[in-house]
């Protein structure tokens, strides 16, 4: 669990993360526009499926897949995945934050601590992010992931 600038990251490997469930993430990724409302209206019949995997991957123990939450006041306001891919390459993504703290380190700091747990991994050679070419937080998140894994 990393603490910074008043709120906290946390991990489906760290049991505060328990009191998370997908209905909280899936009101988390409405509200910060993640999923917007044509994203929304596409969803929503499938929403109990995508709930049913939510439900998955935060109750998941072992490393296939990772969901890291930036909570502050028993809030998300921020999040990020990580899956598996193959034996040797991961897949960051979904990460969103909270309109409030977008010009915080909310997401700098999301993707430093998904970085620094994966490239602690021996196995791990490949690290993959995609970015909506139309993402205006896309320059930031690409250098950020460039640099983490230069140091």
């Amino acid at each position: 669990m990393t603490t910074d600038h008043k709120y906290q990251i946390v991990s489906n490997q760290d049991s505060f993360l328990s009191e998370i469930n997908e209905q909280i993430l899936w009101d988390f990724y409405v509200k910060s526009g993640f999923i917007y409302p044509e994203k929304l209206e596409m969803l929503t019949p499938f929403k109990q499926e995508i709930l049913n995997t939510f439900n998955k991957i935060l109750s998941c123990k072992d490393n296939t897949f990772k969901i890291f939450v930036a909570i502050k006041n028993r809030s998300i306001i921020g999040s990020i995945m990580a899956s598996q891919f193959t034996d040797n390459t991961w897949v960051v993504q979904h990460l969103s934050v909270m309109p409030e703290h977008r010009l915080s380190s909310v997401a700098k700091n999301l993707l430093l601590a998904v970085n620094s747990r994966m490239m602690n991994n021996e196995d791990m050679s490949y690290f993959q992010n995609y970015f909506r070419p139309s993402g205006k937080r896309r320059p930031f998140a690409e250098s950020c992931c460039v640099r983490s894994r230069q140091t």
